[in-house]
């Protein structure tokens, strides 16, 4: 047996995938649905189930994450897991009704559902995805920003930053507060995109 790798091989002892094979880590899934999540959320305000099945199976993704990474698990899943087991069924109810068409609440073809969940999960997702990989994603970025004016105690704008470190004017981002959610991510964007590094 040789310790030479074969030509193309990866560093991680995979042979090279082949042409119809697609390789993805569990970084690129993360970041692909917590953006798609964000997308969707921002463009449809009647779609409640797409943002939050994306959002769930991210958060599922970053908790293995950080198992693996040994780094702690966000606080909102810890708070979950801390919670009773009807509790905890309770707050997987939704998601297991979106994915799977059955759930344990009373009515089988209807789920009861808060879609503000789905903005604590994502912006609890965010978090985590910054604290793993040190970056964000545009979507990400616009996403937190409408999450501090929507929710100022629970992410205070004086604390966050544009990617080039500067912190964000408070003037900057409260022009953005009327708008819908289209039109805030329309705006939010332009303004992000000129403070990228």
């Amino acid at each position: 047996m040789t310790s030479q790798k074969s030509a193309g091989q990866s560093a991680n002892d995979r042979p090279p995938s082949l042409p119809s094979v697609v390789r993805v880590t569990r970084q690129q899934i993360a970041e692909w649905q917590i953006d798609s999540a964000i997308l969707v959320w921002f463009q449809d305000a009647e779609d409640v189930v797409s943002p939050h099945t994306l959002t769930v199976a991210a958060q599922g993704v970053l908790t293995a994450l950080c198992r693996d990474m040994r780094k702690p698990l966000s606080k909102v899943v810890t708070w979950i897991e801390q919670q009773s087991k009807s509790f905890r069924e309770q707050i997987r109810n939704p998601q297991n009704f979106f994915k799977h068409g059955y759930h344990k609440q009373r009515f089988k073809d209807v789920a009861s559902f808060t879609p503000e969940m789905t903005e604590m999960f994502l912006i609890d997702n965010i978090a985590v995805y910054q604290e793993l990989f040190g970056v964000l994603t545009i979507p990400m970025i616009i996403f937190a920003l409408r999450f501090s004016l929507t929710h100022p105690k629970g992410l205070p704008l004086i604390a966050f930053k544009f990617a080039d470190q500067e912190p964000v004017q408070a003037a900057e981002v409260e022009k953005l507060r009327g708008l819908s959610r289209k039109e805030f991510f329309q705006s939010a964007l332009s303004l992000v995109a000129k403070r990228r590094p």
